[in-house]
């Protein structure tokens, strides 16, 4: 197993998020945020994680749910765990209207907001409001809506902001040589493509959420990895009743996609929440789940020391260094 003291970041979880508050839940009287409380329940979570192993989490919430980059920075401090953190919106319904709506005849640009997104990338993480942290963000994150999202009355529709955002996230990435992360729902092709046609390469686009029991029925997993994705397997410790295959179903995908020597093309995490403010998750405040329980039942499969590495280390190592992109 990858101990923290090993070479470059260590085990790393590609996706999670250390704080996230539903949009407008910080301003109703019945959720009064208790910044020391918080602090303490997020630095003994990522405590547990350093202690079993772990040496970095990427927390993939962007800039629309509710992200502390102050707190994550001294977060990373405190614990020794490094926190990198993601540029990016969330789902459509955490956007703001600043974004969304009448920012311009037809809502915000795409450039625009990609230099949003590069900036972070380049400059340091936005502090509103109008600071800037030496600490950069490390990869984008964005996310498809699925069909049971809510419609908002927005100026311009759900999927149009959808598309401009996933644009945007391509082209930040590009100019910056990130990588992006995109949250598939229900049609993941479709955000595939806009990448795509927006110059993304395919090996620096990681599809999380594959791990959802109709993407693994479909062969979406080794599809894509075959075509150079890097695979997603995202919800360690969810239950099977929210649409996710179980533990034995998630580390059989792993091994057949190490099996067909693709195994350099997958990576696992939890898509947990340190601390929720009305944001919904099923894992909230536990970052050890792939750690504690994902990488012993692995290895007890058949899985080996080596392909841990590559699964928990060298894998996102690469993801998160930057690179050149041609074209």
């Amino acid at each position: 197993m990858i101990s923290a003291s090993s070479g470059g970041r260590g085990a790393v979880l590609l996706s999670e998020s250390i704080y996230a508050v539903l949009p407008g839940a910080d301003l109703v009287p019945e959720h009064r945020i208790d910044r020391v409380e918080t602090f303490e329940r997020l630095r003994l979570a990522l405590t547990e994680f350093r202690d079993l192993g772990g040496r970095t989490i990427v927390d993939m919430g962007g800039l629309t749910t509710g992200r502390d980059a102050e707190l994550l920075a001294l977060l990373a401090e405190v614990t020794g765990v490094e926190i990198v953190a993601s540029t990016g919106f969330g789902p459509t319904w955490t956007v703001g209207s600043h974004f969304t709506n009448n920012v311009s005849d037809g809502g915000m640009t795409v450039d625009r907001i990609a230099d949003i997104f590069r900036r972070e990338l380049t400059e340091g993480l936005l502090v509103p409001t109008r600071e800037r942290l030496a600490e950069t963000a490390g990869i984008v994150s964005i996310t498809q809506s699925a069909d049971t999202d809510p419609e908002l009355p927005l100026t311009r529709g759900r999927a149009s902001i959808e598309r401009d955002t996933i644009r945007a996230a391509a082209r930040a990435a590009r100019a910056a040589r990130a990588a992006v992360a995109v949250r598939v729902a229900d049609d993941p092709r479709a955000a595939l493509a806009l990448l795509v046609e927006e110059g993304l390469p395919v090996e620096r686009t990681v599809v999380l959420g594959l791990d959802r029991a109709d993407h693994v029925a479909a062969g979406l997993p080794q599809a894509l990895a075959l075509e150079g994705y890097i695979v997603g397997l995202d919800h360690v410790g969810w239950p099977i009743e929210r649409g996710y295959v179980d533990s034995e179903a998630r580390i059989r995908i792993v091994l057949g996609l190490f099996d067909a020597g693709l195994g350099e093309r997958v990576v696992v995490s939890s898509s947990a929440i340190g601390v929720s403010v009305e944001y919904p998750s099923e894992v909230s405040g536990d970052f050890g789940a792939v750690l504690r329980e994902f990488a012993p039942a692995f290895l007890a499969a058949g899985g080996t020391d080596e392909q841990l590495d590559i699964l928990l280390g060298s894998t996102p190592e690469r993801i998160l260094t930057r690179t050149t992109l041609e074209g």
